[in-house]
């Protein structure tokens, strides 16, 4: 059974100050809000040298390659009970896992990682790249970049341009992961990442375009995040 996390009530914690609460409350995004504050409360920790080469490769196996849109086999339906086989590499100051061949991301433009497999495991190494972009370039940016055009994206670009929040100085690392739902079109992923000495959950919901894994907007606005123990329940996953 996974550790209970730790209450969101107690006074102590940056969780349960008015500044925490009257953002989430306004925003609802956990994947920036829960995150960038707990960030500015926390004390200070070394981050990746920039110029780093890639931390640990593994091998890849490929498919037959999906119709249309992204190229990417579908792969294998099965949600990964074990790490999967990745490149962890730098992108700016966060470290993320990269499958080219299988799970993505094939495509990187203008810095944004796209073309994920349509799979649970594209749908988790897609997770790992727009909490990247969250942190490192805003929530407008993850909207734009990653939502596709409906009113509960509106709603959210609006609420977040309402509503100025600062980028974190020192950035997450990612530290595992366990997947709350997998379907064939929509996936929930939780990521584990660790924040300047605390490890906190952040859900991921994500949405199948018919060419790629998209952010779902209207889960986001209703996503909660929180602080947890250890890793107990997570499937460990790290390239740092």
């Amino acid at each position: 059974m996974p550790t209970p996390e730790s209450s969101l009530e107690d006074a102590r914690s940056p969780w349960g100050t008015k500044g925490f609460i009257a953002s989430a409350a306004v925003i609802g995004l956990v994947l920036v809000l829960l995150i960038v504050i707990l960030v500015q409360g926390l004390g200070s920790s070394k981050q990746p040298d920039a110029a780093q080469t890639p931390l640990a490769t593994t091998g890849t196996t490929s498919a037959a390659p999906a119709p249309g849109g992204c190229s990417l086999p579908d792969g294998d339906q099965a949600v990964p009970a074990a790490a999967p086989e990745a490149t962890w590499t730098l992108d700016r100051k966060m470290v993320v896992p990269s499958a080219p061949s299988t799970f993505g991301p094939a495509v990187t433009k203008g810095g944004v990682a796209k073309c994920f497999a349509h799979n649970p495991t594209g749908a988790l190494f897609a997770a790992t790249h727009m909490l990247s972009v969250t942190w490192q370039d805003g929530p407008e940016t993850l909207m734009n970049e990653y939502a596709v055009d409906s009113p509960e994206k509106t709603s959210a670009l609006e609420r977040v341009r309402a509503t100025a929040a600062a980028l974190p100085t020192e950035v997450p690392q990612i530290k595992g992961y366990r997947i709350l739902m997998a379907g064939k079109d929509k996936a929930t992923v939780q990521m584990a990442v660790s924040m300047q000495g605390a490890l906190v959950r952040t859900p991921v919901t994500l949405i199948w375009t018919g060419t790629d894994w998209s952010i779902d907007a209207g889960a986001a606005l209703a996503s909660e995040g929180g602080q947890i123990s250890d890793l107990t329940g997570y499937i460990a996953w790290a390239g740092i």
